[in-house]
């Protein structure tokens, strides 16, 4: 006998669990939410074994399906179908019988656009909708491609929440498929900073983004910049020069060794846990492109975008969201400035306060109610 659907299952790979107890944040408050209604859901976890993160104890491990999966992916022909998502597709079918139609919801919410073709295929009347886990942009292979949609989006009949309106309005290049598709869920973990003249810490947070998929050319140009940042610091008057705190990616792994760096500046040092980052008013922040750049806007804490010949990726955000602090400035220069014109450095977190909320806003709980209701 066939139960009936989970109002919603939550589906995600294992690297998206942020903390020591396995929690995935991006999920949690849509979980409580669920828990708060009595609305029927299920979380799966696909496992991951590259990650540091530890397992969700909430979630229904997916190793022994994921692993059939694989295998099926390897001994069924491309041939045998119109196209790859099409073939996954038919491999959720296939698990559907062997599971006995055990995974059956009204809604499926994913990360990373993780397996829509299977989830089409194991459950084909079902809602699937792609929650937004960091920056989106107009070249976004997830979910455009050479102004067309990509396959896996488009054979899936997939949706897609995201965190604000800015981001919302990226996906209307292509009003076609977009159109009625796209919800405006809101930033699960949205804390806008509302305080008016707090005191400004000399301190400086830096989100590094070295992941496993980096080269070690890439490695080590990043390396590079971060080390004449370092010294730009170095020359301050002691009175004058800040602390800098690196943030590590949550998929660094421990892929990049700074130590050598933090002994050799005793004024750096690195965060043992990413949360500890959110606590302080730091002056200022620095990255490559991470999305941390809006998290630390809405607590009005300004960027500066650090580049080389080869890490360009800074130009989304100057370009495309249209980041309000110029960066002509030397970041030397800049840090000088915020130190001793507090009217400036207040007026830039405001800047950036403003301009963080067109991209994050809180999360919506009638929107989610009612993707839920199909």
């Amino acid at each position: 006998m066939i139960k009936e659907p989970y109002d919603i299952i939550f589906y995600y790979p294992q690297h998206f669990n942020r903390n020591k107890k396995g929690e995935n944040p991006f999920f949690l408050p849509l979980i409580n939410i669920c828990k708060s209604k009595d609305i029927n859901y299920l979380i799966i976890e696909e496992p991951d074994n590259k990650t540091l993160f530890p397992r969700n104890k909430e979630a229904i491990k997916f190793d022994l399906y994921f692993y059939i999966i694989l295998i099926l992916r390897k001994i069924i022909p491309l041939s045998f179908f119109k196209n790859s998502e099409k073939k996954e597709q038919c491999i959720g079918s296939i698990i559907r019988k062997i599971t006995l139609f055990k995974f059956k919801a009204k809604t499926i919410i994913t990360l990373s656009n993780a397996m829509g073709g299977f989830w089409r295929g194991y459950n084909v009347k079902a809602k699937i909708i792609d929650y937004q886990h960091g920056i989106i942009n107009k070249n976004q292979p997830g979910f455009f491609s050479d102004g067309n949609i990509p396959l896996h989006i488009i054979e899936n009949n997939k949706e897609v929440a995201v965190w604000g309106k800015g981001f919302y309005d990226v996906f209307f290049q292509n009003k076609n498929y977009y159109n009625k598709k796209v919800h405006i869920l809101g930033y699960s973990q949205f804390i806008q900073c509302k305080e008016k003249n707090i005191q400004y810490e000399n301190k400086i947070i830096f989100s590094l983004q070295f992941v496993p998929e980096y080269g070690i050319k890439l490695k080590k140009e990043m390396k590079n910049e971060i080390q004449k940042i370092l010294e730009d610091i170095k020359s301050f008057p002691n009175k004058e020069k800040p602390n800098i705190f690196f943030m590590n990616h949550p998929r660094n792994n421990n892929i990049q060794d700074l130590n050598d760096i933090i002994k050799k500046y005793k004024f750096a040092s690195i965060l043992p846990h990413n949360e500890l980052a959110y606590k302080e008013n730091y002056l200022l922040h620095l990255t490559f492109y991470s999305t941390t750049t809006f998290e630390m806007a809405l607590k009005g804490i300004p960027t500066y975008f650090l580049s080389s010949k080869n890490i360009l990726d800074n130009k989304i955000f100057l370009k495309d969201y249209k980041y309000p602090i110029n960066q002509n400035t030397s970041f030397k220069e800049l840090v000088s400035i915020y130190q001793k014109d507090k009217k400036t450095r207040r007026l830039h977190g405001d800047l950036v306060k403003k301009w963080s909320s067109h991209y994050f806003q809180p999360l919506n709980q009638n929107i989610f109610l009612k993707l839920l209701n199909n």
